[in-house]
Parts: structure tokens; C-alpha cells; sequence
């Protein structure tokens, strides 16, 4: 009986030491199971992680190149004549082929033209429009050179739509109809040679695996607008990508709007400029001199002194605490053109008060009454090449293909007066009268008239530097004597004077005055604001001399600063002289390239002796290119 129980006690113990054993294996293999898993889940999150990494600074390298590329664009925008970035058109075929060519692009009508811009990798597409050119030209083929805004060829008018849409102007090294063809050489194609390459290091040979990637595209379309009016230079879609053995492992598309910050200036002198007593200050002026620039005291609202900027190797002298500098680019001023229809009224209430007084008679094309005749009413363009071709309604240069100079003025000629014609778009010399008193009866200014020679000047013979041959609206040679005093203003009137426009007692209201001579203004004169809708208050072939009290509602900086309606646009070819207390706003330009004009015998181009200058921010708006400077509006990321 012991003996059954002992071997039963031992055969339960060889029973339980074997189930231990089995529990043992079991927890064993599942301990493993579970490290296995862990181990794995760490290799996969591990590998997960690297590649999320890397995906991560595959997209930051992806925008980066994309925003170096819009940053690439506004540089197009700020130095349009950079032929590293932007391409170089020629008319002349000749110059787009072989070696080292004197242009990029080449092209006699606008198919060739294309077809050139296509073998670099340049798209242009036609535009849904009526108007010529179908395509983005540019001024004068140069595709980023302001204001962007004169004419529809100038103007990006494109727009954007996903998968698609109708762009201005594209960068690509495939041709966009053809996503899928042949794509354009790494060494001929703009956006790889001339923008890729000095941008990214990047090469067809070394690739650009290696690097951050490259910008495979770059378009232009529309600014933004609101109400019909656009806001910005232009729409730029940029897209970069990274690739990895052939296949794109990062694409970015940033979708920036640039917009064009250019500066108003409230003086601009080709020439030194000088404010010796006081200059009102509300923290806008932008005083540019392309020689001396020196500045008494700033009075005003806020009383910030101005921005004063002097061309090599003038010198600034200013108040305290003014923010000079020197070392500024030379002044290039816009040209001066008296007879351009720059300064044509564009509204029917301005085109009722359109006067035009002439030393002599205009040609009967003028005034025939037939609005077919003359067949080209437009702007021309003014210089060497053709001098005096603006539109001086052939007062000085015969018409045709090879106009000539007529006689210089006499004082035999007899005055006229002209009103404009808006059903015939042209003079009409109905109910004005001629001689010695000019009006066109009631509802028009009236002038004094006093004949006079021309002066001649210029010869050959005088001494270097007295021949003005840059590009001016009339003849270099003659400087226009006739003047032309008013006698009774008319409020709202847009006058052009054929000679020199005097001023003597006290004239108010709204009037614009363009004057082939120089502009002299006496006597006491305020509220006298520009008519013009461009806010033009003078424009003169020659000098601006003020005398006595004029040109803004007091002789009060803070009272001035508060009547926009004043703020006007002063320019002259010459000198800009003032005396007395003056108080003046908006924007002063002088060109002065030379002094033949002696009624003005100053070499200082701006100068302000007792006056105040007056400026608004924003005011006057600016009638002229002028040197864009582009700035990154807004930059965003954008589905491709």
C-alpha cells in the first residue's frame, strides 16, 4: 500500500514537471513573438521614419528652388536689360544666328518671332481676344520692361485655370502642347542655361539628383483684380521638382503675385536740386538730383525729413536726421513731349474745354472737318531718328514719310485760336478768333498775343555742349519766343500753347497748361489745380519760372498738405526755378541736359528760394514710365 502511494506521488511529480516544461515553451515562443513583432515595427517605423524624413526635405528643397525661382522673376522685373536672365530680341534675323549672337530671340512679324522663342524654350499663347497682338509682346518685344499697363500687348492678360489655361509668357523645356515630346537641349533651353544653371549649380551632365532639384516651369498670367482694376505687375506660377533615379520624388508650385512699388518722387531733377528755406514734410518725398541736392528746413504734419538721393559725384546737404544718401543711379527723365496726346483729355467734359493757341495757322488737314483726315492721330515716338515726330500737329515739320522743317516762327505770323472738335476729332477754328487776342468766345480762356522770331540757336560753329541732341518734341535748333499772356482763365480748360505761356495777376480753378517754350507765372495765385485727369498742372519744351505767391490754396505747409486736389504734375525740359513764397505739391521733374533758353540762365535745374514743395502720399498718380521696382506681393503654395 506505502509502496503504490510512493510511486503514484512519483508519477504525479514526472507529470507536473512536464506540464511546467510545456507552459515554459509556450511563454518562450511568445516572448519571441513579441520581440519579433517589436524588432520588425522598429525596422519598418524606422525605415517609415527615414523616409518621411526624407520625403520632408525632398518637398523643403522642392519649394525652396520654386522660391528662388519667383525671386528669380522679380529680379527679371527689376533689371529688365539683364540679358543673363532675360533674352534679347532683335528684328534683324542675322543677329540670332551662330557664335556668340548679338540677340536671343529674332524674329520680322510676330510668327517668327514665336517660332525663335520656341527654339529656346519660350511659349507665348494666343490670347481670347479681339485686339492685336494675340500674343504677350512686351514693349517693343522686351517682355519685362515697365509699366506693364499701356497697351494689350503689353499688358499679362492671361489666366489660370487647373489642368490648363491660357498663360502670357512660359519658361519650359517641352513644348506645353506636347507635355510627352522631344524636350528642348539642356544647352539651348533659356530656363535650364540661363536659369537652372547659375541659380542651382545644376548641368545635364552632373544632373541635379545631387542638388535641390530643378524648375522644370515658369509662367505669367494676370494680376489679381477687383472691379476691372489690376493689382500687381503680373501672376508668376513657378513649379520645381526633385527626382530620384528618373522618377519625382518632390514637386512644389508656388503661385506669387508681383506688383510694381515704384517710388513717386515729389522732385526729380536731371540737375541739381536746391530748397534753400523751407520744404513742407509729410515722411513721402523721394528728392532725386542727378548732381547737388541740399534741403533747409522740413516743416509739415509730420515733419519726417525727406529721402534724398544724389546722383555721383553730387553731395546732399540736409537737416539733422534727414535720411541722405549718395551714390544714387543717374537720372534718365522721361522725355518732354508738349504735343504728345499723353496730355489729351479722355472724357467728354474735358475734351469741351480742349484749347490749342499757335503762333500761326494749323494745316488745313487739321481742320477740314473730315475725321478720316489726318489718317494717324496717334502718339509718336520722339527722337534722332525722326526729331520732332511727336504729335505736334505739323506745327513745326511738314507731314509724309520725309518730313521736313517748316520756317521758324516770325513775327509776322498771325495767332490763332482753336477749340477741339469731338465729333470730327479734330481743331476747329469756329466762333475763336485770330491776331493779337485769342478766345473762343465765352465759355474759353483768352490770351494777350505778342509775335515774336524764334530764336535760332545751335550752329555748328558754337561751342560744345550748347546743342541740346538729346530727344526732344521739337526742333533743337529753335527756341519758340511767341508769348502768350492769359488774359481770362477758364475753369477746367486743358490748354497747348504754341510758345511761351505768361502769367501776370491772379488766376484760380482748374487748368492744365502744355507749352512748347517755358512757362513764366507772376502775381498771386492759388487753388490753381491741374484740369488734366493724369493731374498735370505744367508741362513746358523749356524752363518753369514762378514769381510771388502761387500754385496751392496758402503759403501754410499744413493747409496745403490737406488739399490733394492740388497735388500736380511740374514738369520742364531745363531749369525749374521759383521765387518769393511759393507753396507747391506733387511731383517736380526738370530735365536740364543744357541752358538754351537764357530767359532761365541757371544750370541749377531745381531751385527753390523762398518756397515751400508740398507732398502727398500716393499723389500725383505718375504719367511717364518710369524704372519698375518689383516687389513679392504675395506668395503661396498651390496645387499642380
Amino acid at each position: 500500500m506505502m509502496s503504490e502511494e510512493i510511486t503514484m506521488n512519483a508519477k504525479r511529480s514526472r507529470q507536473s514537471k512536464s506540464r511546467q516544461r510545456g507552459a515554459a515553451l509556450i511563454i518562450t515562443v511568445i516572448v519571441i513573438m513579441v520581440l519579433s513583432i517589436l524588432g520588425m515595427s522598429m525596422v519598418t517605423f524606422t525605415t517609415t521614419e527615414e523616409r518621411t524624413a526624407t520625403s520632408y526635405r525632398d518637398g523643403l528643397q522642392a519649394r525652396a528652388v520654386a522660391e528662388a525661382g519667383v525671386h528669380m522673376v522679380e529680379e527679371m522685373f527689376r533689371d529688365p536689360t539683364n540679358r543673363d536672365i532675360v533674352p534679347k530680341y532683335s528684328s534683324n534675323v542675322s543677329d540670332c544666328g551662330g557664335g556668340t549672337p548679338a540677340a536671343d530671340y529674332c524674329g520680322t512679324d510676330e510668327g517668327s518671332t514665336e517660332t525663335s522663342l520656341n527654339a529656346i524654350g519660350i511659349w507665348r499663347s494666343a490670347r481670347p481676344a479681339p485686339i492685336s497682338p494675340s500674343r504677350y509682346t512686351g514693349i517693343n518685344n522686351k517682355f519685362f520692361l515697365g509699366p506693364f499697363k499701356d497697351a494689350w500687348g503689353q499688358t499679362f492678360g492671361g489666366t489660370y485655370a487647373t489642368g490648363g489655361g491660357v498663360y502670357d509668357l512660359k519658361l519650359d523645356c517641352t513644348n506645353p502642347a506636347t507635355p510627352n515630346g522631344t524636350p528642348i537641349a539642356s544647352t539651348t533651353c533659356w530656363l535650364d542655361k540661363n536659369i537652372n544653371t547659375p541659380l542651382l549649380g545644376w548641368s545635364s551632365t552632373a544632373g541635379y539628383n545631387a542638388n535641390a532639384g530643378k524648375i522644370t516651369d515658369i509662367s505669367f498670367y494676370a494680376a489679381p483684380s477687383d472691379a476691372g482694376y489690376q493689382y500687381g505687375i503680373c501672376t508668376v506660377r513657378v513649379t520645381a521638382v526633385k527626382t530620384q533615379n528618373g522618377v519625382v520624388v518632390a514637386r512644389e508650385t508656388l503661385e506669387a503675385v508681383i506688383g510694381d512699388n515704384s517710388r513717386k518722387p515729389a522732385v526729380f531733377g536731371n540737375g541739381p536740386v536746391t530748397f534753400d528755406v523751407n520744404l513742407c514734410g509729410d515722411g513721402c518725398e523721394q528728392i532725386f538730383a542727378n548732381g547737388n541736392g541740399s534741403i533747409g528746413n522740413v516743416i509739415g504734419s509730420a515733419g519726417t525729413p525727406p529721402i534724398l538721393s544724389v546722383a555721383p559725384p553730387g553731395t546732399t546737404a540736409s537737416p539733422s536726421g534727414s535720411n541722405t544718401t549718395t551714390g544714387a543711379t543717374p537720372i534718365v527723365s522721361p522725355y518732354i513731349n508738349p504735343w504728345d496726346l499723353s496730355y489729351k483729355p479722355v472724357t467728354t467734359a474735358g475734351l469741351s474745354k480742349y484749347f490749342l493757341a499757335t503762333a500761326r495757322p494749323l494745316d488745313a488737314v487739321w481742320t477740314d472737318g473730315d475725321p478720316n483726315t489726318p489718317a494717324d492721330k496717334s502718339p509718336r515716338v520722339c527722337g534722332l531718328s525722326g526729331l520732332a515726330l511727336c504729335q505736334d500737329y505739323n506745327l513745326e515739320y511738314t507731314a509724309g514719310a520725309t518730313p521736313a522743317a517748316k520756317p521758324a516762327r516770325t513775327a509776322g505770323d498771325t495767332p490763332y485760336m482753336y477749340k477741339w472738335d469731338i465729333v470730327n476729332k479734330e481743331w476747329s477754328a469756329t466762333g475763336c478768333t485770330s491776331g493779337a487776342t485769342l478766345n473762343c468766345g465765352v465759355a474759353s480762356p483768352s490770351f494777350i498775343v505778342a509775335p515774336a522770331n524764334d530764336l535760332i540757336d545751335g550752329d555748328a560753329t558754337d561751342a560744345a555742349g550748347k546743342v541740346d541732341n538729346a530727344d526732344i518734341p521739337f526742333n533743337k535748333f529753335r527756341v519758340a519766343k511767341t508769348t502768350f499772356e492769359i488774359d481770362d482763365d477758364y475753369d477746367g480748360a486743358t490748354i497747348l500753347v504754341d510758345g511761351r505761356f505768361f502769367k501776370h495777376g491772379s488766376f484760380g480753378g482748374k487748368m492744365s497748361i502744355i507749352a512748347v517754350g517755358s512757362l513764366y507765372l507772376h502775381s498771386s495765385t492759388h487753388y490753381w489745380n491741374p484740369a488734366l485727369e493724369n493731374r498735370v498742372l505744367w508741362v513746358t519744351g523749356r524752363d518753369i519760372h514762378t514769381h510771388s505767391n502761387c500754385c496751392a490754396p496758402s503759403n501754410v505747409c499744413l493747409t496745403n498738405l490737406t488739399h490733394p486736389e492740388s497735388a500736380g504734375i511740374m514738369a520742364t525740359h531745363e531749369q525749374f526755378s521759383t521765387e518769393s513764397q511759393n507753396a507747391m505739391l506733387g511731383v517736380i521733374l526738370a530735365e536740364n541736359r543744357i541752358n538754351l533758353d537764357n530767359e532761365v540762365d541757371s544750370t541749377i535745374a531745381i531751385f527753390n528760394d523762398n518756397g515751400d514743395h508740398g507732398s502727398l502720399c500716393g499723389l500725383p498718380d505718375w504719367p511717364w514710365s518710369v524704372p519698375t521696382v518689383p516687389k513679392i506681393f504675395s506668395m503661396k503654395s498651390v496645387p499642380e
